[in-house]
């Protein structure tokens, strides 16, 4: 898939856009200085390459060379009197903005002006002036389809006579319609969609339904890239493809991929995602001068999504998942409270036990809805964080809280949309100078709006010398902080180790300040799950057996490392493989619908097993 996103290049005849206005880049300053007094220690490496710490905000010398922006011109101003006087004072606004040109030549160098210009490039290029990027990897363009991001590529290929002027704002509608038609890798998309995926896009499509589409099948491609990553993964742990203890068979696109073609499966979605980005670039810029051109929202469901369903994978081939997709895009202001409440609920109602918690959601959520209802009656509201810290083991239910807290806080209107993003250090953390911030914004970015969860949150840093950690936990802190009204931040792992996280910051209690904690499930609760997942997939499991899976429960809440549903959920897997080898060895002619359903005593017993014999090694 790299080959692929390579002989992109900046196009010759595309202009850098333009420094900020003065107010703009005092804007950016006051904003730089925020991010500055939020930095607790700033990561960077030497000349040597050796990792580094340095307290930014209590070095003399860092000051001195920032005295305008940060140091001794400025120190005792706030941040209204810093941005009047770089409205008044032109002397004053420009020895700023020299200095941060002087720290933006340092960007990409060791140092903490290296480190510092990398950390504050949003507003740097304010004053400096930025460019569009070409298209860098499937994985940030499958990203930004799920989010759906708004950032526009340059697409210049002079090998492929591509020119990106093409894709971006500022050409007659004509000239997208053109370049629609004439990409091969749009053609080639559009020409086999409806084949592989049934659905049919197009740039007269309306808007929400054709983004609603894309972020659907950005879905899917997450999910298939995820699988290419664990396959990988797996293989070098394990010696070898052959050696892997993940064989799922994952359908994409019409076509079935192993962990034997992992290559193709990523070539393929690597493909698409460029297509798709290209597309919804072009629709962005089509749809900005042809709104009146666009069918109705009424309509266009009706012809283009009333007879067909995605069947991108399993994930889309549920029916109700097509069906979201209309209602996401014909949701409105009257009627989002009501669906996406009515979602959340059903949720919260449809999990097993969790009493406690299910009962602290609702506390947020009525308080929330009360404070919605007094700044509608313009009464005053005291403004508070809704980010919060969930505690508990693997498995008790946190990501699917976190997931109606998401679809509740939309509803509500307090969040921008109802994406729950859920990450872990991996995602967050890099191994060198610069790629903390660079994961990490990425990450922040793609997540504002809606919820951040970050599962094993205490895993960010692992011990004092944990430069990289530290770095992602600063900007956190300032993400959290600077994003409180719109967006919501959840930090979830084991109880002791949390506190423990908590302490590594003085500010983060103050920014998280509530948590809830998820409880253990008992067996009868354990019990209850599995009869659940078996009945959902319609399975009858006869009486003897039921007995059987009612002593496997409390086996499993026994167990060392106990992972709660997610044991649960293991051991069925476990138990219709077994049902799978028995029922695979009755002749075809003899083969019933009774028994492609039902559980007996044998098949508990071999799954239980096989269970225990993974989960014990024993």
């Amino acid at each position: 898939s790299s080959s692929y996103y390579k002989g992109f290049s900046p196009s010759p005849g595309l202009k850098t856009a333009s420094e900020g206005t003065p107010y703009q880049k005092a804007m950016a300053a006051v904003k730089m200085r925020q991010k500055i007094r939020g930095i607790d220690k700033l990561a960077y490496r030497n000349d040597k390459g050796e990792p580094k710490f340095t307290r930014i905000n209590d070095d003399p010398s860092i000051m001195n060379d920032l005295s305008n922006l940060m140091g001794s011109n400025s120190v005792n101003l706030s941040d209204d009197q810093f941005l009047e006087r770089m409205m008044t004072d032109p002397d004053f606004a420009q020895l700023v903005s020299d200095e941060v040109t002087v720290l933006n030549r340092k960007s990409g160098e060791s140092g903490w002006q290296g480190a510092l210009a990398h950390k504050t490039q949003d507003e740097v290029a304010v004053f400096t002036g930025s460019s569009y990027d070409n298209p860098g990897s499937p994985q940030i363009l499958v990203s930004r389809l799920v989010t759906r991001d708004k950032k526009m590529y340059d697409f210049t290929q002079p090998s492929r006579r591509i020119d990106g002027r093409n894709y971006l704002p500022g050409q007659p509608k004509n000239v997208y319609e053109a370049t629609w038609k004439a990409d091969s890798d749009i053609s080639r998309f559009t020409a086999s969609s409806g084949k592989r995926f049934g659905y049919n896009m197009g740039l007269g499509q309306d808007p929400k339904v054709f983004n609603g589409i894309t972020a659907q099948f950005g879905q899917s491609m997450q999910q298939g890239l995820g699988y290419v990553d664990q396959w990988r993964r797996q293989s070098t742990e394990f010696g070898g493809t052959r050696n892997i203890p993940n064989k799922t068979v994952v359908e994409y696109g019409g076509k079935q991929y192993s962990p034997f073609s992992a290559n193709d499966l990523e070539r393929d979605i690597a493909q698409d995602a460029l297509a798709l980005t290209k597309m919804k670039q072009l629709k962005a810029q089509y749809d900005a001068g042809n709104n009146a051109d666009i069918p109705s929202i009424a309509q266009d469901v009706k012809e283009k999504t009333g007879k067909k369903v995605i069947s991108i994978d399993a994930n889309l081939k549920d029916p109700e998942r097509h069906k979201d997709i209309q209602e996401r895009g014909m949701v409105t202001d009257r009627s989002r409270r009501s669906m996406y409440l009515d979602k959340s609920q059903k949720t919260l109602d449809s999990m097993t036990g969790l009493d406690s918690v299910k009962g602290q959601v609702n506390t947020l959520i009525d308080e929330a809805k009360v404070n919605e209802k007094r700044k509608e009656a313009g009464l005053p509201v005291k403004q508070s964080t809704n980010h919060l810290i969930f505690t508990g083991a693997p498995g008790t239910g946190k990501t699917t809280v976190a997931r109606a807290l998401g679809d509740a806080y939309y509803g509500m209107g307090i969040t921008k949309k109802p994406d729950v993003r859920v990450v872990s250090r991996a995602d967050l953390v890099g191994t060198y100078l610069g790629e903390t911030s660079n994961k990490t914004r990425k990450v922040f970015d793609e997540s504002k709006g809606g919820v951040l969860f970050i599962d094993e949150a205490y895993s960010l840093v692992s011990g004092d010398q944990d430069q990289y950690g530290y770095e992602a936990i600063d900007e956190l802190m300032q993400f959290a902080e600077n994003n409180r009204d719109d967006t919501v931040v959840i930090l979830a792992g084991y109880p002791d180790s949390m506190e423990g996280l908590l302490e590594s910051n003085p500010g983060m209690k103050s920014r998280f300040p509530k948590t809830i904690t998820f409880p253990n499930y008992s067996a009868e609760e354990i019990n209850e799950i599995q009869s659940n997942m078996l009945s959902g997939m319609e399975y009858n499991v006869q009486p003897d057996a039921q007995k059987r899976v009612t002593e496997v429960a409390g086996k499993i809440v026994s167990l060392p490392n106990y992972s709660n549903a997610r044991d649960a959920r293991n051991f069925n897997d476990s138990l219709r493989r077994a049902h799978a080898r028995r029922v695979s060895r009755i002749p075809e002619d003899k083969l019933t619908e009774e028994a492609l359903t039902t559980i007996t005593v044998d098949d508990v017993d071999n799954a239980t097993k096989e269970f225990l014999g993974t989960r014990t090694g024993t």
